[in-house]
């Protein structure tokens, strides 16, 4: 089984385009996979990857089985571990690297097993490129998620990818979402969590108790210790956010890294008799496409 991403009239040109450009090169267990791409007219469908479980941000705050949180704490910590994975992958293992500037929990994917998978780079940019690339001069990212200094330089870094990164870190240890009217007006979760960090029993209550409460010491201390690297990474000066290899080692799971995984040189390009046999596109809802519109695909096994 496999998702289908349409992408519209007039805004799936420069979108589609960096998707192919970026997710057709890299390959890593914590970022989705495309499949294909197909074009008809100005429409655009991508051939992605399935996530059975939907994405991070429905886990935390909308999808509740019997009055408990869909995620206990060890897959929350697997989830965040496994997306850090995945920023390092694009910042230290790429070349050049790549910055995804639209890091956040709807854009975090669970498969089968609830491993979380990067999605979503329509507006993604090498780094060496990310002035320039595609004609983008506009903010990307989302509002609760966006670092502070892009208030005042469209310059984009890394650092803009570990602060987004950071804010879902405090999602997960919270509960709570980026954006909420009790934090007061324009106000978000990093301003909120740092207005209570008086003392310990401060720091304790702003733990997710769904969680937290009734549990044993050591899924607190593991909490609070995510919950350190989630206000490191959401510093006001980029210059002192840690790097996601810093954040790996604050994990303790450096050596767990993955190397990079290059897209195979011989991309098993099919012909269009062979790829509708392969994706029927009215199996998923979709228009009928016909096979002369097929020019794109690529399999990454």
């Amino acid at each position: 089984m496999v998702a289908v991403k349409h992408l519209g009239k007039g805004y799936g040109g420069k979108i589609l385009a960096a998707e192919m450009e970026i997710l057709g090169k890299i390959r890593h267990r914590n970022i989705l996979k495309l499949y294909a791409c197909l074009l008809k007219g100005e429409s655009s469908l991508l051939v992605l990857e399935y996530m059975p479980n939907g994405n991070l941000f429905e886990a935390l705050h909308i999808q509740i089985k019997d009055g408990k949180p869909e995620l206990d704490w060890n897959q929350r910590y697997k989830n965040s571990l496994g997306a850090a994975k995945g920023i390092a992958y694009l910042h230290h293992d790429c070349s050049p690297p790549i910055i995804h500037r639209d890091i956040k929990t709807s854009n975090i994917l669970l498969d089968e097993d609830y491993e979380p998978k990067i999605a979503d780079f329509g507006v993604a940019r090498f780094a060496e490129k990310s002035k320039k690339q595609l004609g983008y001069t506009c903010l990307a990212s989302t509002h609760g998620y966006i670092a502070s200094e892009l208030a005042y330089t469209t310059e984009v870094t890394e650092k803009s990818d570990v602060y987004s990164f950071g804010v879902v870190l405090l999602e997960l240890v919270t509960g709570r979402e980026p954006i909420e009217e009790d934090y007061g007006e324009a106000k978000d979760i990093v301003y909120w969590v740092l207005t209570h960090l008086n003392d310990h029993e401060s720091v304790v209550n702003i733990l997710d108790d769904r969680v937290a409460s009734d549990e044993t010491e050591t899924v607190n201390k593991d909490m609070i210790k995510v919950l350190k690297i989630a206000i490191k990474c959401t510093t006001k000066l980029p210059s002192l956010r840690p790097t996601k290899q810093c954040e790996l080692s604050d994990y303790g799971a450096y050596n767990v890294t993955e190397p990079p995984i290059d897209a195979p040189q011989d991309s098993l390009y099919k012909t269009e008799r062979e790829i509708m046999k392969v994706i029927r596109l009215t199996d998923f809802g979709a228009q009928e496409v016909d096979a002369t519109t097929l020019v794109f695909f690529v399999i990454q096994e």
